[in-house]
């Protein structure tokens, strides 16, 4: 049904919004993450979020993004998924969100004369990810973003890696249960060798 696609993906555009949102609140947030519903933190005893505004700093950079290599085949290298954005608060990434939802409500035509730098931004009519893999390559994005392996802060579920998630060092921070693999959801936060609830298997995040 063409209408009840286009709602879902003019949902999916809730989360820059929100981004922006956050990023512009008089509350001067150094940092903000916006993370999937369907995505959880796997390592309680990790300051996850620490680690990720560690690596902006490291690599002088005011975004991380991952890509989908978890899928295992070799364009998934070059693709960004939406569903974990992290982004330093600063005049670039307030601009960038901004430009990019511009550029989504202005349809086809885009987003003239950007705030965030470069010419017209285009592509972002869609989804908001196909949004990101259209900006992906501007030189002004590529100087500011840091895209991260998704096999450790945005990994799929997928049964390989849920030994490796369980390791003592892992370092497979965020898993994403997207598309069918959320019935997996249940086993890996509630019923694993750790109850990543914290509630236990009658609490909130577990009972139903």
């Amino acid at each position: 049904n063409c209408w009840l696609s286009a709602v879902r993906e003019n949902y999916n555009w809730e989360k820059h919004q929100m981004m922006l949102d956050y990023l512009n609140s008089p509350n001067g947030f150094s940092h903000v993450l916006v993370l999937d519903a369907d995505a959880a933190f796997v390592q309680p005893d990790h300051d996850i979020m620490s680690k990720m505004a560690s690596e902006l700093e490291l690599a002088g950079k005011e975004m991380l993004l991952s890509n989908e290599d978890w899928l295992g085949d070799e364009s998934s290298k070059g693709r960004i998924n939406g569903g974990l954005l992290f982004a330093k608060n600063t005049n670039y990434t307030r601009a960038l969100f901004e430009d990019m939802l511009d550029a989504h409500w202005s349809g086809k035509p885009g987003k003239p004369k950007p705030r965030s730098g470069g010419a017209t931004i285009q592509g972002c009519a869609g989804n908001e990810q196909l949004c990101l893999g259209a900006v992906q390559n501007r030189k002004v994005f590529k100087a500011k973003v840091l895209v991260t392996s998704g096999m450790r802060y945005n990994c799929g579920a997928k049964e390989a890696f849920f030994k490796r998630m369980q390791a003592a060092d892992s370092d497979l921070e965020i898993m994403h249960f997207m598309g069918g693999s959320k019935t997996a959801a249940t086993r890996v936060l509630c019923k694993g060798p750790r109850d990543l609830t914290t509630e236990g298997p009658t609490g909130y995040g577990c009972a139903g």
